[in-house]
Formats: C-alpha cells, structure tokens, sequence
C-alpha cells in the first residue's frame, strides 16, 4: 500500500523544504507546481533536484481541473515536459489534455518515467459503466497509469470506484482512484486494500490538495488494523 502525499507550498523555497521533510515518510511525494505562481524552468528543475529518495509525481493542475495554474494551457503543459526532462519519475496528464499531447509525453519519457493520465469529476461519480469507459479512453491514450478520482454524494458512490479497481485489476492496468469529500474518505483508506495503486493523503490539516484527503498518521493507524 502506497501513500503519495502533496506538497501545496506557495513559493519555491517552501516547496524545496517541504518535499525534502514529506519525503522521509511519504511512499510517493506529489509536486502540485500549479501552486507555484510564476514558476520557471530553472525554479522546477531547482525543485527536481532536491536530493530524496523516493519518487515524485509533478502535477500542474489548471483552474478548470481544480487546480490553481491560470497561465496559457501551453505554458502549463511546457512546465510538465520539464518535469520530465528533468527527471520526474511520474507526470499527471489530464485526459482532457488531449491525445496528441499525451503522445507527446509517451514519446518523450525514459523507460522507468510512467505518465499518469487522469480523470477528475468535482461534482458527482458516474456510473460503473461511465467509468469504465473514462478508463478504456485513457489505456487507449497510452496511460501507464490511469487515475479517476470523482466526488462522493452517497456512500454508495464508493462502491463504483471499487468495482472499477477490480475491473482495472482483471486487465492488470495500474489505477489510482478514490472519491473526493467527506462521504469518499472510506474509499482512500480502502481503495489501496483492493488494489489502488496509490492513495492520496495530507501531511496534516491544512495541507490537502483535495476535498476529504486525511492526515497520513490516521490513515496508517487504520491501516495497522487490516495488516
């Protein structure tokens, strides 16, 4: 079971910090470089460069994805092909980047750099079979891994998310996936159980990067009951 754990530092220098300190606990540091205003090539690579020892997984989430990147979707996408020159071992690219530009990134990562192509709904999780094929849209885009995260309005909304893993597991796809908000928390302490290939957690409150996230100290004590 993996815990990726975001770094939201609103300047470089916070960032370099916090992704040294997360990473002495983390499985997976994710680098939201969208909170980041006005951060250059040399400033990610600065970054990238902060001596750890496990992998990073750069997001540069635009506004319309929830995130806070406002600059031109070029711009955006440029800051995440440097993160993979420079050597991220993970790149989230939205699937509704578009598959030329996911090409792009396939074409141009090493051997062991996996591009994580992801899915996000804010307001609701479809149904099973929407799901299902949110997830056939990105394995034919080339994801190494696929990443669906939607917003729970029931606790019933978990149980999609649970039958895509097994659906995800039976064609031996990797898949992160969980649900957002209050009534999603279940599915982050359990979607790892079932096969996630990450879950996401805080380094405490405060530090979330989505609605629901837990504090990774809870989230391994739960845990320590299943294991």
């Amino acid at each position: 079971m993996k815990l990726s754990i975001p770094v939201v530092a609103t300047t470089l220098e916070q960032a370099k910090k916090d992704f040294k300190r997360i990473a002495e606990f983390a499985d997976v540091v994710e680098l939201r470089i969208d909170n980041i205003p006005n951060l250059t090539s040399d400033g990610l690579k600065d970054l990238m460069t902060t001596k750890v020892t496990i992998p990073a997984c750069v997001t540069n989430r635009s506004e319309e994805e929830g995130g806070k990147f406002a600059g031109p979707e070029s711009a955006r996408v440029k800051l995440l092909e440097y993160a993979l020159e420079h050597g991220a071992e993970y790149v989230d690219v939205e699937l509704a980047t578009g598959t030329q530009i996911i090409k792009r990134f396939l074409e141009k990562k090493r051997p062991k750099q996996q591009i994580v192509v992801s899915y996000h709904n804010f307001t609701q999780t479809p149904s099973f079979a929407v799901l299902e094929k949110v997830m056939q849209r990105q394995i034919d885009a080339g994801a190494s891994i696929c990443k669906i995260v939607t917003f729970a309005n029931s606790p019933e909304d978990n149980i999609q998310i649970f039958k895509l893993i097994e659906a995800a597991n039976q064609i031996k796809q990797p898949i992160v996936s969980m649900c957002m908000g209050k009534l999603g928390q279940i599915s982050r302490l359990t979607a790892p159980l079932l096969g996630s290939y990450w879950t996401f957690a805080c380094e405490k409150a405060g530090g979330e990067s989505a609605p629901g996230q837990i504090d990774y100290k809870t989230m391994l004590s739960v845990w320590k009951i299943f294991t």
